[in-house]
Formats: structure tokens, C-alpha cells, sequence
């Protein structure tokens, strides 16, 4: 009776595990039935589509909090028995039972906490939170056409102003017969000059006649205003403003030039990866990057055909700005998205000093010359054996603006390698440094690709090391090698 107890749990348990991984796995993206609370420190749940592993996290961390909460009350509640007990060994004995279990259930929290850590550090760390956008908004003046200088009729004390760092839908609003806003069309105050506390490049405002933002009036961007700028307002009086921020990141836009003014449909920002793009899913159509206002902060970015990094991939690397918006190419629907900085300043060559060149962690100064930190090696056999490709004295480097065919590199270096065709078998990858590499299946940079950031010494685990009979044989035919941050 025991053994078929047994077996059914385990086949429940099973058919459960398959239920579940078939759910996100397959099923076409459709909103979720339920609404999921928000968590701190993780991304909230909102189709079908949602990654395994992200859906994992939001589930132990939402467990953890859960749990913490129902111990500590419980422990309190323990504490609160204890000291209403007085005279009653009965009650007293329940009481220490009762704050010795909530004591003894927050420690096995915590094991649980540090145990997973342990195993997979990115299954319980909260995600890293987004750069900040450089958004301060702008400063509107009623009765100064100087942004607060001078009044334009009575006394400086007549001067109002009012600070804008967020859309409001109605510029004039009540709330229990109380005016809380007081400005534009149906307001008290009307709007004669502005203060534009952004810079340009950041942050978008325009105005609207109705609420809502239905009927534009006026839009500033990059075109008509400079940060700290002070302009009259010579148009009509508006009921609702919006503000389209910019912060810094990768920009994919559902149209082909780049454009767009509402988040979430007509474009969206990445500043790290992403195993899936929810909402987004194959709806990118262009793309261009945004850098910090100091230029510390580069980004680059590798479009993946499927979900979870798989698939075709293509390596979107340019200048930011509008001039360098790129059309994705049509044969590339987008499901997934690597994201990485790149090293800021110029090539590690131009650096003549030692000084300036010890300045890059990318760089360093070796007889009387600024070179680069290591590269990616690529060897015949797992452990870094074998012969190796280029020879075991050198690395491909961005520097050398490696983009390869293996099949086209003649031979391999090292110890009696010199007549050996590397292309036809590689099985590990050494990585010295900070580097991208983009490994592809076919010639010319196509067919399925796989991105790593440090070394393998064994292919075999990985898609890039599983192909021919029974995925027996070694795939990698092309390559792409860049710096990064």
C-alpha cells in the first residue's frame, strides 16, 4: 500500500512539473487571468510569456516574505501569551512552545535564504534596479514672463510658480470641494513663462488643450530648448501635461524610425538583459541607445530570436542618438535581449602615457606600449588542451576588429598544431578580460548563436557543443569578439 502511495505522489508530482514547465514554455503569450502583487526587488508577473526563472524568483521571494511576516506575528503573538499567562504553567508551557517554533521557523527561513543563494545566487537576489533618469522637469510661472525675475502686474510676492516633475491629466483638479491644482485653462493661474530643469535629450514635455493629453498645444524636446533655459509661454493656455522621460538604456522602437511617445506600445527600455520581452514580444522594428549625460555609461545590445537568449542573434553596436537609429533586420523577429556596457574612452592604442593607460581596467602598459587585457582563446579539446586558436601566446581582442569564420582560418598554433585545421573541432573557450562573445552555429555570423562572458571549458553543456548525431559534434563555425565594461 506504502509503494503505491508512493508512486502516485510521485506521478502528481510529475504531472504537476510538466503542467508547469509546459505552461511558459508554450502556451502564446495572453494576459494572465489573475493579478499578481507587486514585489519588492523583483519583476511582477504579467503574461504567460514570463521566464521561467524570473517566475521562480517572484514566487521564493514572495514565500520569504510571506513567511517572514507569518513567523514574526506569530512570534509576537507568542510573547503576548507569555506575558498574559502569569500564574498558569499550562499557558506559560504553550507560550515558550509557541516563540521557540516562530524562532526555530525564521531560522529555517534564513537557511532556505542562503541555501538557494548558494545554488544560484540570481534565483533569490533582487534585481538590479534601474540607472535613474536625469529628469528634473520644468518650472512653470504665472504673472512673470521671466521665470520669477520680475511680475508682470503688482508685487514680486504676486509671482506663482508651480514645480512639474511628473504628468498630471488635469492641470486644474478638486478633491472634496478643495482646488488642489489651480493651473492652465480652468485654473487661477495661467502660464507665462517656463523653466526647463532637464536636459533636452532627457526629457520631452508637451502640452495638451483637453485633459487627458488629448489635443497637443505645444511639445519641447531637443529641438526648441536647452537645459536651464527661460522661455514666455505665448500659446494657449493648456488642462494637461505630459512628461515622456528618457533615461539612459536601449531603446526598441515597434516602428522603423525610431519613434514613439508612449512607453509600453510604441517603444520600450532595457538597461540590462532579458530573457523575455513580455508585451513586446516580436513587435521590434527599430533601434537606437541613449547614454548618461556624461557619457560614463555605453550601452550595446544583442537581439535574440527566441526567448531565454536562443535562437538567431544580431549584434546592434552604434553612437547614440536619433541620427544612428538602426532598422532591425526583417528576417529577426525579437523575443529576448543581452544588454552590456561598453568600455568608455577610446582604444586602448591611443593611450600614450602609462599613466592614462593604467587609468582603463581594459588597458594595460607593457614595454612602453598601452594594449589591451587579454581576449578570447579557443581550443581543440575541453580543458583548455589541444591545439589552440590563434596560438597559445595570443588572444582575438575588439582591437583587432575580430569578427571570424572559423572554417576560414587556415591552422591552429601551439605545440605541433601548425598543420592542423582548427575549424574543425573546438570545444572549449578561454576568456582573459572583459569581453563579449557571440558564437555562432553557420558561417557569416548566422544560425543559432550563443553569447558567454567568461570561459568554458567544456562546450559539450551548452547548444554551441551539441550538434551532428545525438548532438555529439561541436557547432561553432563564426564569431564576434567585443570589449566590454
Amino acid at each position: 500500500m506504502k509503494i503505491f502511495q508512493r508512486t502516485f505522489l510521485l506521478f502528481v508530482l510529475i504531472s504537476f512539473l510538466i503542467l508547469l514547465f509546459s505552461s511558459f514554455c508554450f502556451a502564446q503569450q495572453r494576459k494572465l487571468e489573475i493579478i499578481y502583487p507587486a514585489v519588492p526587488g523583483v519583476q511582477t508577473p504579467m503574461t504567460t510569456k514570463t521566464a521561467l526563472p524570473d517566475y521562480l524568483r517572484y514566487v521564493f521571494t514572495f514565500t520569504i516574505i510571506i513567511s517572514g511576516l507569518v513567523a514574526f506575528g506569530a512570534m509576537i503573538y507568542g510573547g503576548i501569551l507569555y506575558l498574559t499567562s502569569t500564574g498558569d504553567p499550562a499557558k506559560i508551557s504553550d507560550a515558550k512552545d509557541q516563540v521557540t517554533a516562530s524562532f526555530l521557523g525564521l531560522i529555517i527561513i534564513l537557511s532556505s535564504f542562503l541555501i538557494l543563494n548558494t545554488i544560484n545566487p540570481q534565483l533569490v537576489l533582487p534585481a538590479k534596479p534601474p540607472l535613474e533618469p536625469a529628469t528634473g522637469g520644468i518650472k512653470i510661472y504665472a504673472n512673470s514672463n521671466d521665470c520669477g525675475e520680475t511680475p508682470t502686474t503688482g508685487k514680486p510676492e504676486d509671482i506663482n510658480e508651480f514645480l512639474i516633475n511628473q504628468s498630471y491629466p488635469a492641470l486644474y483638479a478638486t478633491k472634496d470641494s478643495t482646488v488642489i491644482l489651480d493651473w492652465g485653462t480652468d485654473g487661477t493661474y495661467k502660464i507665462s513663462s517656463i523653466r526647463f530643469l532637464s536636459n533636452p535629450q532627457d526629457l520631452t514635455i508637451e502640452f495638451y488643450s483637453g485633459n487627458d493629453y488629448l489635443g497637443s498645444i505645444k511639445k519641447y524636446d531637443e529641438t526648441n530648448y536647452q537645459k536651464n533655459d527661460c522661455q514666455p509661454y505665448a500659446v494657449a493656455q493648456p488642462k494637461s501635461v505630459k512628461l515622456d522621460s528618457h533615461p539612459p538604456g536601449v531603446y526598441l522602437y515597434a516602428t522603423e524610425n525610431c519613434t514613439g511617445n508612449k512607453y509600453g506600445e510604441d517603444y520600450v527600455i532595457y538597461q540590462s538583459s532579458s530573457a523575455t520581452l513580455q508585451e513586446f514580444d516580436n513587435k521590434t522594428q527599430s533601434i537606437k541607445f541613449r547614454y548618461d549625460s556624461k557619457g560614463e555609461t555605453k550601452f550595446a545590445a544583442i537581439l535574440h530570436e527566441k526567448e531565454n537568449y536562443m535562437g538567431e542573434a544580431v549584434l546592434y553596436d552604434q553612437e547614440q542618438g536619433d541620427v544612428n537609429c538602426q532598422s532591425v533586420s526583417d528576417t529577426l523577429s525579437v523575443s529576448s535581449i543581452t544588454v552590456y556596457l561598453k568600455p568608455v574612452g577610446e582604444d586602448c592604442q591611443n593611450y600614450l602615457t602609462e599613466a592614462g593607460c593604467k587609468a582603463m581596467s581594459y588597458c594595460y602598459w607593457s614595454a612602453g606600449v598601452c594594449r589591451y587585457v587579454g581576449g578570447v582563446r579557443f581550443w581543440e579539446d575541453k580543458n583548455y588542451t589541444g591545439c589552440a586558436l590563434p596560438s597559445k601566446t595570443g588572444f582575438y581582442q575588439e582591437a583587432n576588429g575580430t569578427e571570424a569564420n572559423l572554417h576560414d582560418i587556415e591552422k591552429c598554433g601551439g605545440d605541433n598544431c601548425d598543420s592542423k585545421d582548427c575549424g574543425d573541432r573546438i570545444s572549449a573557450m578561454e576568456m582573459d578580460g572583459h569581453y563579449v562573445a557571440l558564437l555562432f552555429r553557420d558561417p557569416d555570423y548566422k544560425g543559432d548563436c550563443e553569447v558567454f562572458t567568461e570561459s568554458k571549458p567544456d562546450f559539450r553543456p551548452f547548444r554551441i557543443g551539441q550538434c551532428g548525431w545525438l548532438g555529439r559534434s561541436d557547432c561553432l563555425s563564426s564569431f564576434i569578439i567585443k570589449a566590454r565594461k
